[in-house]
């Protein structure tokens, strides 16, 4: 665990303690003023000492939220510090990813070290989008890429569990396996914050991937996207910012979450194929998409945050901010 992870495991801790005290305090203090209130002028004096025991007891509260995890952080902090991140221990690192789920956008506007920042992962280490990282990462790299996009709350992990024991799996191979093996793809997982705004998460992909075609080990011919719930919207978003000439870029259906969307980001007509492999030149398009707020809403739930000056409400679709 290095200092920088343990000094943001108090900043969090601080913070839970913290929205936790307030919420105690406010119901009590609305308990007590109906009781006093009720019981009239006779309880006045018994009011007066339960206020300032009640203020003495949430002062200290509210002083140890703020104060205490944080020193407890930084005690910590310099007596244990080695260069192995937590987030690569699959138990820890899922819980990271919920966390991100529910409090990434604080938690990447406080620059908390908790924040996950997208990235290609191979067991759970990161992979710097570099030549000789990828042909380490990748040696066996192929011409051809499938990129995993998960959904929110999770992992890269999410996409290698096992079949339920109730269902009689033919293959019970993750998808990355089976296409590696039947049609030649070398499979890319990527974590990433599912906290920020899903056009955040949309350019950083595009990013990513600009980086990994420039680096990867052998010229790149083809990409496919896979994208679980909200991993589908990410990539939609993605591929709005990608039109025009040059290597292959599609959409694969979305395994449980969005499915039906094409490589133009659009849903086919009625009758059409459901589940579409998209295929064309790509460039960047700066001008965004359409999303519809509801569909937002459904799949990034919490993590949708207000924009300044717009409203999330019912109506038509709004544009995305790029």
């Amino acid at each position: 665990m290095r200092a920088t992870e343990i000094r943001a495991l108090g900043e969090v801790a601080a913070e839970g303690v913290t929205v936790l005290h307030d919420i105690v305090r406010g119901m009590h203090t609305g308990i007590a003023s109906r009781v006093f209130t009720s019981v009239g002028p006779a309880a006045r004096p018994v009011e007066v000492i339960h206020d300032v025991i009640a203020q003495a007891v949430h002062t200290a509260i509210g002083t140890a939220g703020q104060r205490v995890p944080e020193a407890v952080g930084v005690l910590a902090a310099t007596r244990f510090d080695d260069d192995t991140p937590i987030d690569r221990t699959p138990a820890v690192a899922e819980a990271i990813a919920a966390l991100n789920g529910i409090y990434g956008d604080e938690l990447a506007s406080r620059g908390n070290a908790l924040a996950t920042t997208m990235a290609v992962r191979v067991d759970g280490r990161p992979v710097d989008p570099a030549s000789a990282p990828l042909a380490e990462a990748f040696p066996d790299a192929t011409n051809r890429l499938v990129v995993f996009v998960h959904g929110l709350c999770q992992t890269e992990s999410s996409w290698r569990r096992a079949p339920r024991p109730a269902v009689d799996a033919p293959d019970p191979r993750p998808y990355g396996a089976r296409l590696r093996d039947d049609l030649g793809f070398t499979p890319v997982h990527v974590r990433y914050n599912t906290g920020l705004h899903i056009s955040s998460n949309g350019h950083s992909l595009d990013e990513l991937l600009a980086a990994l075609t420039e680096a990867w080990p052998v010229p790149v011919c083809d990409i496919a996207l896979v994208g679980h719930s909200m991993g589908g919207l990410v990539v939609a978003q993605c591929l709005s910012l990608r039109r025009g000439g040059g290597s292959r870029l599609g959409l694969a259906g979305a395994p449980g979450g969005v499915p039906g969307l094409t490589a133009s980001g659009r849903r086919p007509r009625k009758g059409r194929q459901r589940r579409v492999v998209g295929a064309g030149p790509v460039t960047r398009n700066t001008r965004p998409r359409r999303v519809s707020q509801p569909a937002q809403r459904r799949h990034q739930g919490s993590a949708l945050r207000r924009l300044p000056g717009r409203r999330l409400g019912r109506g038509r679709p709004r544009r995305v901010p790029a």
